[in-house]
């Protein structure tokens, strides 16, 4: 869709979206919240199903966005994302064939046990 991800901010608590962007700016870093995915509810896997979110669009487009979003956010070069450890987010219809045959693969994955370090 485009080469460029934009992480949108928000207010949180008394600090405003712009004050989170700048706290991001200054430190570096996005950080990772609430969990994400098919395994958000496994305690055993920690943190690891923490996750930033970021919204790939065109950047001519990005006004499609910021009335949903934000007025602020910064934006990165996928291959950037991609060297640093982000993946793209993969969202599967609930209930369609291919949620039903990723769950097959995620509960055969934990027959007897989770194991923190498979890669499923």
């Amino acid at each position: 869709m485009s080469e460029y991800a934009v992480h949108f901010t928000k207010p949180s608590g008394n600090t405003s979206a712009y004050d989170v962007m700048l706290t991001i700016l200054s430190e570096g870093r996005i950080n990772a919240t609430g969990p994400l995915g098919a395994a958000k509810n496994l305690s055993a896997l920690g943190d690891s199903q923490k996750s930033a979110c970021f919204s790939e669009i065109p950047l001519d487009l990005l006004a499609r966005l910021i009335d949903r979003r934000s007025l602020y956010g910064i934006g990165f070069r996928q291959d950037f994302l991609v060297d640093n450890g982000g993946a793209r987010v993969w969202y599967l219809d609930k209930d369609g064939p291919a949620a039903e045959s990723f769950k097959e693969v995620v509960r055969v994955a934990m027959e007897g046990g989770i194991e923190t370090d498979d890669t499923i």
